[in-house]
């Protein structure tokens, strides 16, 4: 038998019966139970929705992917790359560069998780359509509004460089102390038309095997 407090207060007493094909001890029974709870409780959460080509092509059934959603967060954390800055050093700068920004929306602050998906010289889709890798910096400068402000632009700089200058309308997704992308494990793809595809995705719990292994006696 294996119970959760927690749950038990929210739902109540509600029992079921799970079958363990050659179980012969009580802390398999036990990991059993644990594991169907958290699952119950914790990956059963289903989204579907339509994301354009460039990061359709990059995703993959059993991918873990990070989903932030304006409407549970309280507040946007993602958009595209609006401008990007020539480097001292000749280039395009890899630390500096301008997010598209909504007025009236809180914008990012240094210390924030700032994640882009960059492009590759290796992989394109031949529409100068950014697709390649995901890299992540940290915040260290937002800069006040240029005079006359430029509308929907936040400039900001990150503590070290990507690897290689983002691309103008590439992805980007910020995480915060208090507010983070929800994971989720990709369980299907599709076409939906020649630019979009629809994907499927499962929630992801990625401390629910610390929870079934603590304090287990074998």
């Amino acid at each position: 038998v294996e119970a959760d407090k927690v749950f038990i207060d929210k739902y109540g007493y509600q029992v079921k019966s799970l079958k363990s094909f050659a179980c012969n001890s009580k802390a398999q029974a036990v990991r059993l139970g644990r594991w169907f709870i958290q699952t119950q409780h914790n990956e059963g959460e289903t989204v579907t929705f339509t994301s354009s080509l460039h990061s359709g092509v990059l995703v993959r059934p059993g991918q873990i992917i990070s989903i932030s959603d304006p409407l549970r967060a309280g507040e946007r954390l993602g958009g595209r790359i609006a401008t990007v800055f020539n480097s001292l050093g000749g280039g395009i700068s890899t630390s500096s560069f301008n997010l598209d920004s909504v007025n009236g929306v809180q914008v990012p602050v240094a210390g924030d998780e700032l994640s882009i998906l960059l492009p590759t010289a290796s992989a394109t889709t031949g529409s100068n359509i950014p697709y390649g890798k995901v890299e992540t910096r940290t915040i260290s400068l937002v800069f006040p509004p240029d005079s006359p402000p430029q509308p929907n632009i936040t400039r900001i700089s990150v503590s070290s460089g990507f690897s290689e200058a983002p691309a103008i309308g590439s992805p980007w997704v910020i995480s915060k102390t208090d507010i983070k992308p929800i994971k989720y494990r990709v369980v299907g793809i599709g076409e939906s038309d020649q630019l979009n595809y629809t994907i499927t995705a499962m929630r992801y719990d990625e401390d629910k095997y610390d929870v079934i292994e603590a304090n287990v006696e074998e």
